[in-house]
């Protein structure tokens, strides 16, 4: 039995951005912060869909920054909530409450290229549409673990 089977893998050559464009994405992690004026900010990463056909798989959209200051950084926010399947009348308790219940939503997003402080590009998400996949398929039935399977 082997490991890894060199003949088995496609080889990748290096990081690539993912395209502008659209893409169908999941919120893998959302935390809440504080700005350098000790507001609240919420930083956002989405990673694009595997299950769903399209370019650049697997690709993670990191770091996205979401501010509550004034109202049209707070119009950006429930435009990534609505997207994310919250109805308009949902209330967060806090930025932690916001944060909590972002993670695992699927919507789609715009995707463009930003020049950071150190001169490189990075994605960063630019609006945020609902989800037009179909919500990830679980494959096979549930897995059912007893106090009999814990070993402790």
């Amino acid at each position: 039995m082997s490991f890894f089977k060199m003949e088995e893998v496609e080889e990748v050559k290096g990081f690539q951005l993912p395209k502008p464009g659209k893409y169908e994405a999941v919120i893998i992690n959302a935390v809440s912060k504080l700005t350098q004026a000790k507001k609240d900010m919420l930083v956002v990463d989405f990673e694009i869909r595997s299950d769903v056909p399209q370019e650049s798989q697997g690709a993670k959209i990191l770091y996205n920054n979401f501010t509550f200051e004034h109202p049209t950084a707070q119009g950006i926010v429930k435009s990534l909530c609505k997207a994310a399947g919250f109805a308009n009348n949902h209330v967060f308790t806090s930025c932690e409450d916001m944060a909590k219940q972002l993670i695992g939503k699927n919507l789609e997003i715009g995707v463009k290229h930003e020049k950071g402080n150190d001169g490189n590009n990075y994605a960063k998400a630019s609006y945020y549409n609902p989800s037009t996949a179909n919500p990830p398929a679980q494959v096979g039935p549930a897995i059912q673990i007893g106090d009999e399977d814990l070993p402790f």
